[in-house]
């Protein structure tokens, strides 16, 4: 079984494919917030974040993780 590390690492790998921004994450309330739009993402990708532990936020255009978020 991959780590963590490795399962973070390849959600990102994913999202950098649609978004170069500088600032490309939060987190508030357990909650790791990704700036990308769902809108953008293929739905292979979404399933594959889906996964890794990522939820397509479309109402605020973001990705989010309870899991990589919690504390």
């Amino acid at each position: 079984m991959d780590s963590g590390f490795d399962q973070l690492i390849a959600a990102f790998q994913i999202f950098k494919k649609y978004s170069g921004a500088s600032h490309p994450t939060c987190c508030d309330h357990d909650q790791l917030m990704v700036v990308v739009d769902p809108a953008l993402v293929s739905e292979k990708d979404q399933e594959t974040l889906e996964e890794l532990g990522f939820h397509a936020n479309p109402e605020n255009s973001n990705f989010c993780s309870f899991r990589f978020g919690s504390c």
